[in-house]
């Protein structure tokens, strides 16, 4: 009876303890999505940019608690406006950091905002032995309202759908291009179309 006791005894201090540390991880776990959270607000645009002749509208849905999805904007002129949307590989804090890192890397390169390619390209050099084992997926597209035309390349990320107001029909633009932050040097490609009132892009 004393040893059932005994095992018993021990058996609710080691259950006490497993609880406890169970309980600790949970704490340490919860502060580091906080962080993350906080990092990743403060990365995301807080408004979306004005221009006349377009309506840009943003949606963002996380699958997990912290996503690694960054979007952002250069407004080159009243009628040239480009878009960045990437996607870090992982979630939590490192991700958000590299976040981080994608949104100044594309800032630093704003002169190349009219051209989709060498940004991709001047992004890849900035992020290249300082994201670590991390990299990143983006899509970047240019607009120019004047000449109704939209310039899209990507690295490594899905393609942009650009839906015509005058069919029922949808066009792909995918040009071909590595992801970001794995190689020293990447080579994109730029895909051209033309856009008309009330297409969706």
């Amino acid at each position: 009876f004393h040893k059932k006791a005994l095992l018993s005894r021990i058996h609710n201090q080691l259950s006490i303890k497993q609880a406890i540390e169970d309980n600790s991880r949970l704490i340490t776990m919860e502060k580091e999505l906080q962080t993350a959270r906080k990092i990743q607000a403060d990365i995301l645009p807080d408004k979306i940019p004005i221009l006349e002749g377009i309506k840009i509208s943003t949606t963002y849905l996380p699958m997990q608690t912290v996503g690694g999805d960054l979007y952002d904007f250069h407004i080159k002129s009243k009628t040239e406006i480009g878009i960045l949307i990437a996607d870090v590989a992982g979630h939590g804090v490192s991700a958000a950091i590299i976040m981080g890192m994608v949104k100044l890397a594309f800032k630093m390169h704003k002169e190349f905002a009219n051209n989709p390619a060498t940004l991709l390209e001047k992004m890849n050099e900035t992020l290249f032995g300082i994201a670590g084992k991390g990299y990143v997926t983006a899509g970047y597209c240019y607009i120019n309202l004047e000449k109704r035309e939209i310039t899209f390349s990507s690295a490594g990320h899905p393609a942009l759908i650009l839906l015509q107001s005058r069919s029922t029909d949808f066009k792909e633009l995918q040009p071909k291009g590595a992801i970001l932050g794995a190689f020293p040097k990447i080579k994109s490609t730029n895909e051209i179309s033309t856009i008309r009132l009330g297409d969706k892009i």
